[in-house]
């Protein structure tokens, strides 16, 4: 048994070792080197040739400071019609850039250099395109209403000058705006009216019955501000430039309120406005024109005899002619309002429409004038349940009084806004 288990063994030792070619270690190693370096050449490609971002970014929430950089906000070009066929464009980039619509041809009127050397935090350019308003050190006061300086900037000549009032070499102005003709502009110091003729030109003191805690001329107290014309400047230019209408607002009797104001410091600061409650006086305000051309001369707008002895709001001033303006009077409980044609230069009102309602109405803030009609918007019912806001046409052609509204829209719908008119197409 034993003899024959050692011959298996020997025969499978023979079997294992006969016939098998030799293994080649020598070109397997080979391969395998190759095969390392070509794959190590390809990821030190993927490596070199990948873009630095490529790596996802770590995840944070957003912060209020995030919200109000501006890198992250919605920059949309800033567009204004310089005449019938021309815009100004402010490009994102910072350049004021003059463009024709029908030859499509533009201009630099200001490059952003220019205007980031001056540090101004806003801009407004005269309609004859020669001079800018430059505001700066601006201060919020309430709702849109700020204080701030201003300076005066000729594009072609390049000089710059502050906007002051006679006497002061520098202030904070509380309002400054061109006017429609040339560079023609308006600014407020102190509750009163200024106005220059030009941008160069000396500024002239249109009121004086300014004060700081009680009487503004020209804009707005909280209340109408906030509640009624919903803006803060408070004077309307003619369409020749030579008048402007204001508002005289008297607060006296109106009580004070102090309303805290957060400006980012570790305590808040308090500001009293005049504030009126329900039962207490509301302010008392006044309409006037004031001639620019020539010797000064001031009319007051007359009230409807209506509200002689009433409280009333005024809701609407908007020019129809050179020398014609609307003028909306409200009494204090809303539920009667006057639509008057007033004369500009004697102060005398034409009632041409009244409405009235067992609860309140609308105030109307949408008017659209041309030199022989009014479109507004008004509550027309639309069955037995509901009322729909349209379209009324009401014709100013006669001195007399006359409050017949020609309906241009009905229907289970609202107009909410009145775009504009085309008299030459007689569209609106």
């Amino acid at each position: 048994m034993l003899v024959s288990a050692h011959q298996n063994l020997g025969t499978d030792l023979d079997m294992s070792g006969s016939g098998a070619p030799p293994r080649n270690w020598r070109g397997i190693g080979l391969a395998m080197l190759v095969i390392s370096i070509v794959m190590s050449l390809v990821l030190l490609s993927i490596f070199l040739l990948s873009p630095e971002n490529s790596k996802v970014p770590e995840k944070f929430p957003l912060t209020l400071s995030d919200l109000e950089n501006v890198e992250n906000q919605l920059l949309l070009p800033q567009i204004s019609w310089a005449s019938d066929s021309e815009i100004i464009l402010e490009t994102k980039d910072g350049n004021l850039i003059r463009q024709n619509l029908e030859t499509k041809k533009s201009s630099l009127l200001l490059n952003n250099v220019t205007f980031l050397s001056l540090q101004m935090s806003d801009h407004k350019l005269s309609p004859d395109l020669q001079n800018l308003l430059l505001v700066s050190k601006s201060q919020k006061v309430a709702g849109v209403s700020f204080t701030a300086s201003y300076s005066l900037y000729n594009i072609r000549s390049r000089d710059l000058w502050s906007l002051t009032p006679p006497g002061k070499n520098e202030s904070v102005l509380q309002y400054a705006g061109w006017g429609c003709q040339g560079s023609q502009l308006a600014f407020i110091f102190n509750n009163d009216i200024y106005y220059q003729e030009s941008a160069s030109s000396p500024a002239l003191r249109l009121t004086s019955s300014g004060d700081p805690d009680n009487i503004r001329n020209g804009i707005t107290d909280w209340t109408y501000q906030e509640e009624v014309l919903h803006r803060y400047a408070a004077h309307w230019w003619s369409p020749d430039g030579a008048r402007l209408a204001y508002l005289s607002i008297n607060t006296t009797l109106v009580p004070k309120m102090e309303l805290p104001q957060f400006v980012g410091a570790d305590y808040p600061t308090s500001t009293r406005y005049a504030y009126p409650k329900a039962g207490q006086p509301i302010p008392v305000v006044k309409v006037f024109v004031v001639n620019l051309h020539g010797p000064s001369h001031t009319v007051e707008i007359l009230r409807p005899d209506t509200f002689e002895y009433r409280e009333y709001y005024v809701t609407l001033v908007s020019w129809v002619t050179d020398t014609g303006l609307v003028v909306q009077w409200l009494n204090r409980s809303q539920n009667l309002s006057v639509l008057t044609i007033c004369d500009a230069i004697t102060g005398t009102c034409v009632e041409k429409h009244r409405a009235s309602s067992d609860v309140w109405i609308s105030t109307q803030a949408n008017i659209v004038a041309s030199t022989d009609s009014i479109f507004m918007l008004v509550p027309v019912k639309q069955g037995a349940q509901r009322e729909n806001v349209h379209i009324a046409m009401l014709s100013i052609q006669s001195g007399s009084k006359d409050s017949f509204l020609r309906m241009l829209t009905s229907g289970d719908w609202d107009v909410t806004r009145i775009v504009a008119y085309s008299a030459d197409n007689k569209t609106v």
